[in-house]
């Protein structure tokens, strides 16, 4: 009894050890090659085709909300003055980029 009370305690320890270190962190990048035209990826390459972006002015009022394609871009309307551009992958990332006057 006492070594099944000790295995189910370090149960979690071995979860940690054996999985936990398969998990690598990464980071979502907001990118803009030309005015109007914003691609959204991962540090390591890969496209974040799940990302919903937000665009706002410089008063901080929503301009637009929209999922980019599943190449992770996105193109808008170049008359609009876009100030911070903030994309959400809606599992567990979130990234801003800030413009000024509506340039990349």
């Amino acid at each position: 009894m006492k070594a099944i009370i000790i295995l189910l305690a370090l149960l979690p320890v071995f979860w940690f050890v054996l999985v936990e270190k398969s998990v690598k962190a990464h980071r979502m990048i907001v990118e803009s090659e030309k005015e109007g035209h914003i691609t959204v990826r991962y540090d390591d390459g890969t496209s974040a085709g799940s990302a919903v972006v937000f665009a706002y002015d410089m008063s901080g009022d929503l301009l637009f909300e929209d999922q980019v394609n599943d190449n992770g871009t996105y193109t808008y309307d170049t008359t609009i003055e876009v100030y911070q551009i903030i994309a959400d992958d809606g599992i567990e990332l979130r990234t801003k980029g800030r413009y000024s006057l509506g340039t990349y």
